[in-house]
């Protein structure tokens, strides 16, 4: 990923560009403050910082991009941001790419949990406790993955 400081809707205000080797995700801006879903985080990847522009006065921003498609995202479920996305569309470099939800993984009671979304949609659970090493057949409809408790979504490139 890369980022550069910007007063919003604007140019960077500096040329120097931060880069970092990370494809965790951690939603802190604007889309995961009012609850929007992750597709929303993707199209506006942004923190906002306590300084403010010369030009406007406005509040700057540190906004995020990619600098390559990563063959995995995994995605922090905390705060508000909503799991309603099973597909998103990602830019970097000049190319739109689709990555697909694959995993989710649930904290609850001091315990964690998750759930596998096979290539053609079929949902698995897995709880060591309870499964061992097996994943429970749940569904064949994506949709139906519950998002209570859910701590990280886990999207591949297709």
């Amino acid at each position: 990923m890369k980022s550069a400081r910007r007063c919003r809707d604007k140019p960077p205000v500096d040329s120097s560009e931060r880069f970092s080797n990370s494809c965790a995700i951690v939603p802190m801006g604007a889309s995961s403050m009012t609850g929007d879903g992750i597709q929303e985080l993707m199209d506006d990847f942004s923190i906002p910082l306590s300084v403010r522009c010369t030009e406007c006065g406005n509040e700057l921003v540190r906004s995020f991009s990619f600098a390559f498609h990563p063959p995995l995202l995994c995605i922090e479920l905390w705060q508000r941001l909503h799991l309603s996305d099973s597909v998103i569309q990602v830019d970097a470099g000049g190319l739109r790419r689709q990555y697909k939800l694959r995993g989710v993984i649930y904290f609850s009671g001091e315990h964690f949990t998750s759930r596998v979304i096979s290539g053609n949609g079929m949902v698995w659970f897995h709880d060591g406790i309870f499964t061992g090493s097996s994943l429970v057949y749940e569904s064949a409809d994506i949709s139906s993955i519950p998002i209570e408790g859910s701590i990280l979504a886990m999207y591949i490139r297709c």
